[in-house]
């Protein structure tokens, strides 16, 4: 704990709040901790927020997107229908809609897969786009 007492210093003017050094197991980590007034039960509160962790290289500070969204395709479903739509419609659509059977095609899947409603379609289709651009539209 003593050898980091400098750059706890630093951590606190860089923060500009009261930080918490918790020894947990082997490593240090430090919080920015304060206290907010619980009306329901007539005393404080402490509250607690993650900042990083003390290493023997310094201040560490937390991954911020360790766990973001990560993009999910959909491409079974996808390639199921669209094999559907090729051996029993595709030449239809073509010969009734000459230039939207592709639009009429992606609509149509979106519909099947999720019960999605036109102002959505464009989103819905941007994350179908990917897993079938190898086979569809």
């Amino acid at each position: 704990m003593n050898k980091f007492k400098e750059e706890i210093k630093e951590l606190k003017k860089r923060y500009k709040m009261p930080l918490e050094v918790k020894k947990i197991g082997k490593s240090y980590y430090v919080y920015a901790s304060t206290t907010v007034w619980d009306k329901e039960k007539k005393k404080r509160k402490k509250i607690s927020r993650y900042l990083g962790k003390m290493t023997e290289n310094g201040f560490r500070e937390k991954e911020r997107f360790r766990y973001g969204v990560r993009s999910i395709y959909e491409y079974g479903n996808m390639k199921l229908l669209y094999e559907i739509i090729r051996e029993e419609l595709l030449e239809k659509l073509k010969e009734i809609f000459p230039m939207y059977w592709g639009e009429v095609i992606a609509m149509g899947m979106i519909r099947v897969i999720n019960a999605t409603p036109l102002r959505l379609m464009k989103s819905r289709w941007k994350k179908y786009y990917r897993t079938c651009q190898g086979f569809c539209v």
